[in-house]
């Protein structure tokens, strides 16, 4: 039953203690609050790193071209080493636990695309199929770039969402002809990318209609491959695999750091997981301490209640109060 006579006591206590009210009810909310902000932003700063993964496969390994600096077997420093179309091959078929892997070949200088009486300047791709698992493409009309496309030099292209919205407005895409450069490319997929605007404003090509058409010769600019189900260290040795054929077929130092770039993202993934982790826990041990302190503080104030109340409940069962 409702006590009316307990809850006046209760607000003339309160009344007379106002700023002891206020100081324990302040204790437990700036805990409560702190603790909420420290484990908010901890999972803000983690959910952010994540973010940054969401466009490239996680269990992938990139490999780009770079510049001697140490000199080797008589030759000095400061040659370019170019990767080329034996390389992705030879990557492919000699290195164990390759999942899906693709190639890159980008053309140089300024590339105008137009369709009709539209223009625009998009970043060109030239790749090969597997390259939709690298970077998360998703298509959503006709077809990525398949095998038969590099096979028989098609002229084919796979345009992201911004390309299609610059060039064609409302007008569909597929089965038409874009000029890339003045050549016609046909257009047999649209995509969109998990990467944002930026990702959906590329265009792909296969990359041995790329390198024949736009003087490519057998080129390679980049290498990307996933590595499967494959732990830190078998992604790893991958890693010292791929290094050490490259270091043969082109002749330079494998401990040269600067010939190649091999960026294995299952080490640095790794590597974020385990800061993330360290993050959340300090947030947590502090967020526990803010409200420790607070029990601590509220404590201190409820003791001495008890002592001021002890007295005051005997002069009141001495004036005959009931329990």
């Amino acid at each position: 039953m409702f006590d009316v006579d307990k809850w006046q006591e209760i607000l003339t206590t309160i009344r007379h203690n106002k700023l002891r009210t206020f100081l324990t009810g302040f204790s437990v909310a700036w805990g409560i609050f702190m603790l909420m902000v420290l484990l908010g932003s901890g999972n803000g700063l983690a959910h952010g790193v994540e973010y940054q993964f969401r466009d490239d496969a996680i269990n992938s390994i990139w490999v780009s071209t770079g510049q001697t600096s140490l000199p080797y077997k008589g030759m000095q420093p400061g040659r370019a080493i170019l990767l080329n179309n034996r390389d992705f091959a030879d990557i492919k078929d000699h290195v164990d636990g390759v999942e899906y892997i693709t190639g890159r070949f980008y053309i140089s200088g300024d590339v105008t695309v137009s369709y009709r009486d539209q223009y625009g300047t998009f970043d060109i791709r030239c790749v090969h199929p597997d390259h939709r698992y690298l970077e998360k493409t998703i298509v959503t009309g006709g077809r990525f770039i398949d095998q038969l496309d590099l096979d028989q030099y098609r002229k084919v292209a796979v345009i992201g969402a911004a390309v299609e919205e610059a060039l064609f407005k409302t007008r569909p895409a597929l089965g038409r002809y874009i000029k890339v450069n003045g050549i016609p490319f046909k257009v047999v997929g649209t995509f969109r990318d998990e990467g944002g605007q930026g990702e959906m404003e590329k265009i792909y090509l296969p990359i041995t209609t790329g390198q024949r058409v736009f003087n490519g010769a057998d080129r390679v600019a980049q290498i990307m491959l996933t590595t499967g189900d494959a732990g830190l260290a078998e992604s790893q040795a991958m890693t010292q695999e791929i290094t050490a054929g490259l270091a043969a077929r082109h002749r330079f130092d494998p401990e040269d750091p600067r010939a190649v770039f091999v960026r294995n993202n299952n080490e640095f993934f790794q590597r974020i997981l385990q800061i993330i982790t360290g993050i959340r826990a300090f947030v947590w041990l502090i967020g526990l301490g803010t409200i420790l302190a607070g029990v601590v503080g509220v404590s201190n104030i409820m003791m001495i209640t008890v002592q001021e109340r002890t007295r005051e409940i005997g002069v009141r069962k001495a004036l005959g109060a009931t329990p």
